[in-house]
């Protein structure tokens, strides 16, 4: 029980309660492909172990179009 915890724990920002890998990242989209949860739970949990802060959403280019800077994005957030 407490190892589970402890792995539950490593893979959330302790700033902001986010997973710490954004799953845009293609690892993060093939470990959400598994369909055993033990097997999804510990391939999150691998990716989301070296990191300790989540990741930040890319800044907006002010020179950018304006087509590209009004597209409906899902951003991660982060701190």
């Amino acid at each position: 029980f407490m190892t589970k915890i402890k792995k539950l724990l490593e893979t959330v920002c302790h700033n902001c309660g986010k997973i710490l890998v954004d799953e845009s990242n293609p690892a993060m989209a093939e470990a959400l492909r598994y369909r055993d949860p033990k097997r999804r739970f510990d391939a999150v949990w691998r990716l989301c172990k070296p990191k300790m802060v989540c990741e930040t959403t890319p800044p907006v280019e002010e020179d950018a179009p304006l087509e590209e800077q009004k597209k409906p994005k899902h951003d991660h957030g982060g701190c």
